[in-house]
């Protein structure tokens, strides 16, 4: 459907595409499955209805942020598996050298 030249103009419909990759449903099927499957792209397919195309824009985006892992044919969620360190680290002090 076409859009104003108005609203094109604007650039306010952007927006509406890209407001959040987290919420696309490749997205979503890899993040609420993310301790349990891998899934390969004819799976995701399947599961969402959209085409291959769209689904390997969508995994190429997500790759690019760091937000999932690629391991060939599959693609996962990627889970943070680091704890952040509640103790601050120790800084070392350096002293001056005497008797250079």
């Amino acid at each position: 459907m076409p859009i104003s030249r108005k609203r094109f103009d604007a650039g306010d419909f952007k927006k509406r595409f890209n407001a959040n990759s987290k919420e696309h449903p490749v997205a979503e099927v890899l993040r609420k499955n993310a301790d349990k499957y891998g899934y390969t792209i004819k799976d995701l397919q399947r599961i969402t209805k959209l085409k291959e195309d769209t689904i390997r824009s969508k995994l190429r985006n997500l790759k690019k942020k760091g937000l999932i892992e690629h391991k060939i044919p599959y693609f996962a969620w990627k889970i943070n598996k680091k704890k952040p360190s509640k103790k601050p680290s120790k800084k070392k002090k350096w002293t001056a050298l005497k008797d250079l």
